[in-house]
């Protein structure tokens, strides 16, 4: 019984020592294969590293709205509004016509052929979007103004049905005391303005204030709309949410019954001699475009004018 225990315990040890060359070798093909993975990681990792030229930079979208922006910034980046096909509001008779019923085909194009491009120095740009400097402020607004009188350019094949919206700092200050009065009342509400609050401050600027507008509890100064800016953001993440806002309101205004399309275009405007525009970012993110046509300025309205 001895003998025999000993016999296949001098069998068992021998199968271990035969086995060992092989367990060995796999371990060693195992760590190659980990090895051979791990350098292929690297190298696809590298190949994705493509130094960029000079002035440009990659570009992360802020996505307020749907509309595109390029992945890469560059120094001399403009941006345009273009137009859509079929698109309904049309100058006609010295001024705009906003028909009543339309196709709206066009809203579908409207995302794919307008495109946000990112400037290099805007990439770089902090912005605190609770308090502007004047000077962010007013490159803002003239932004914006820009990209709204290109829309009513085109649309009225450069026929100047009214004055071109344009910065001056009594809109702008008119502009920051709405944006206090939505902070200060903490108006979160993203389909109801703060009227109440716009015409205060209409009537401490001693501006025209619409009778209907007051007996039927709405304002006729400033078009809002939210968006997911951060406290502290780019100025390039800022010139597109406005860029979106811009586009949204001009061509996707559906839901508001075209009612901003209407103020951004000035449809109801004639001859106006100056337009004001004043541009601003409250603590709840939404945006506030504010315009001043010179028919409702309080010179205008107080016989100040010559």
């Amino acid at each position: 019984m001895h003998l025999k225990n000993t016999i296949i315990l001098s069998g068992i040890a021998s199968l271990v020592m035969l086995c060992s060359p092989m367990v060995s070798n796999i371990q060693t093909i195992n760590v190659n294969a980990k090895h051979i993975k791990s350098q292929h990681k690297v190298t696809k990792h590298a190949k994705k590293q493509v130094k960029l030229p000079d002035g440009v930079l990659r570009y992360h979208p802020e996505n307020s709205f749907k509309y595109a922006a390029s992945n890469l910034s560059s120094e001399n980046a403009t941006d345009e509004v273009n137009i859509p096909t079929g698109y309904p509001f049309k100058f006609d008779n010295g001024k705009i016509d906003m028909p009543d019923n339309f196709n709206t085909k066009f809203i579908k194009e409207s995302y794919q052929i307008n495109k946000f491009h990112p400037k290099t120095s805007d990439v770089n740009e902090k912005v605190n979007t609770r308090s502007l400097t004047k000077s962010q402020q007013d490159e803002i607004t003239q932004y914006a103004a820009n990209l709204i009188n290109s829309a009513r350019h085109k649309i009225s094949n450069n026929n100047a049905y009214t004055a071109d919206l344009t910065l001056d700092d009594n809109t702008t200050n008119f502009t920051n005391d709405i944006v206090k009065k939505y902070n200060e009342d903490h108006w979160k509400s993203a389909y109801t303005d703060d009227v109440k609050g716009i015409n205060d401050v209409t009537r401490n600027y001693g501006m025209f204030l619409c009778p209907y507008c007051l007996k039927n509890n709405i304002q006729n100064y400033d078009q809002v709309i939210h968006s997911k800016l951060k406290n502290v953001d780019s100025m390039a993440h800022v010139k597109e949410a406005f860029y979106g806002a811009i586009c949204t309101m001009l061509f996707n205004d559906d839901e508001y019954s075209w009612g901003r399309t209407d103020k951004l275009l000035s449809a109801d405007f004639l001859n106006e001699s100056n337009e004001g525009l004043g541009v601003g970012i409250d603590n709840m993110s939404k945006l506030h475009f504010v315009i001043v046509p010179h028919s409702y300025s309080k010179e205008y309205n107080n016989g100040e004018d010559n």
